[in-house]
């Protein structure tokens, strides 16, 4: 279906490119970039790009002491333990063999730590045609094409725990304490082999330290009105349209942190640029704004729900002898770690950014460096269960915003080529990674 999409999208492009190339005063434009992009993240700072912080459904469950996840936050018995709802007669041992009865109350407050890093590099294909006309108020140039990008894409995400004091506080065991690390070298059990055989096993999650995927990306439909040099000193007055079409490839989120290569959902970018030229070398300001809208689209998803028994294998065999409470408790207040999914519709907030500089125009305007600072906003993603339509929207991640700084360079030896590089490093955000990008690229005209 997605191939059928992007053939008819493309014959859409070649049939305006046969009308405008009828025009005498019609140019062919190829472009081809190489871009490389590096985010790391903390576990505040990723929530928005790993759903591991995630509050889906009620944000009264978010706990502001800490930026790091607690076991009890997506290990529903270790919550229920801690409520002393788990529950065996006669007294435990604190070590040993026996150390399972009680110690998923003893880690509740266990904090674990998230390090996350997106590694992109991607090559960019873009080919189009403009015509030029003359005209008083009409624009002066039209554009028209199209651009996807083959992208090589790698997350790393690691998980440790913050290590801390464990202390038993029942009968005769008050004020004795250990280190987490020594309570799991004395149970001999380790973490990570605990986390991944009743943590995630039961929900069908994988845990991905490092995980690779190729292919590619979202097919971008271009459309730009120019009225540059119309007037005296504006070298540059677009508007444009650029529709997002989801042709990149979505994983499933039976893996803990999908590695998608798409955004999933169809979008509508409207663009507005300034570039000023005046005489002065060192004065030459531009200004660039956009707002992208995205459509819903449908997807499943993980959803915590309440629940009053355990998944089956999240207990250990050895807790068939204790007695369990009633109880009823969210299975996660995290999405991600939810123990179903459930198809919904996901309604992405916009996103508004802007890119304000100024540029140095040497060797005879051949030559141009820039430098600019972006900054930009997107609001939270929202989402409806497609069989609960008459439910209100619900809140799946928080706004963030981020604060950039780029420095550019291009190069026209001549009127039909120029040579562009740049980079770009974020100097402050919330909820967003730290990112570096650079990149170059070349442009031809024929």
């Amino acid at each position: 279906m997605q191939a059928n999409k992007k053939n008819k999208l493309l014959f859409l492009f070649f049939i305006l490119c046969y009308f405008s190339t009828s025009k005498s005063n019609t140019t062919l434009v190829f472009r081809a970039g190489l871009e490389s992009s590096n985010q790391f993240c903390g576990y505040d700072e990723c929530r928005d790009i790993v759903p591991l912080g995630d509050i889906i459904f009620d944000d009264s469950c978010k706990n502001e002491e800490h930026k790091s996840l607690q076991l009890k936050d997506i290990y529903l018995p270790s919550k229920v333990a801690s409520q002393g709802k788990i529950t065996l007669a006669g007294p435990p041992t604190i070590f040993g063999i026996k150390t399972e009865h009680y110690y998923l109350a003893a880690l509740a407050d266990t904090s674990l730590n998230w390090q996350a890093s997106i590694h992109d590099q991607r090559l960019l294909l873009e080919g189009g045609c403009y015509f030029t006309q003359e005209h008083e108020w009409l624009p002066s140039l039209y554009y028209f094409g199209f651009s996807i990008p083959f992208i090589k894409k790698s997350h790393s995400l690691l998980l440790e725990n913050l290590g801390g004091k464990i202390a038993f506080s029942a009968g005769s065991f008050v004020g004795i304490e250990s280190t987490i690390q020594q309570f799991f070298s004395d149970a001999n059990i380790d973490f990570l082999d605990f986390f991944n055989r009743y943590v995630l096993i039961p929900k069908n999650l994988t845990y991905v330290p490092h995980d690779e995927s190729i292919g590619f990306g979202d097919l971008l439909l271009i459309g730009i009105l120019d009225w540059g040099g119309k007037w005296n000193g504006i070298e540059a007055l677009q508007a444009s349209l650029r529709v997002t079409c989801p042709t990149g490839k979505r994983e499933s989120y039976d893996q803990l942190w999908p590695n998608h290569l798409g955004h999933g959902a169809w979008a509508l970018d409207c663009q507005f640029s300034l570039q000023i030229h005046t005489k002065e070398i060192f004065y030459n300001p531009f200004l660039h704004c956009s707002l992208k809208l995205y459509a819903p689209f449908s997807e499943e998803r993980r959803v915590p729900q309440l629940a009053t028994t355990f998944l089956d294998g999240t207990l250990p065999s050895r807790y068939s002898m204790h007695t369990i409470a009633d109880f009823s408790e969210y299975d996660s207040t995290v999405n991600a770690f939810a123990d179903s999914m459930f198809p919904m519709y996901l309604y992405r907030g916009i996103e508004f950014s802007t890119l304000i500089g100024n540029s140095l125009y040497l060797h005879k305007d051949k030559f141009k460096i820039g430098l600019f600072y972006k900054g930009c906003f997107t609001e939270a993603i929202k989402y409806r269960l497609v069989n609960k339509l008459n439910e209100e929207k619900k809140r799946i991640s928080n706004a963030s915003y981020s604060h950039k700084m780029m420095v550019h360079l291009s190069y026209a030896p001549s009127d039909n080529i120029q040579y562009s590089s740049y980079i770009s490093q974020q100097v402050s955000g919330k909820l967003t990674g730290r990112e570096f990008l650079c990149g170059l690229s070349v442009v031809f005209k024929i």
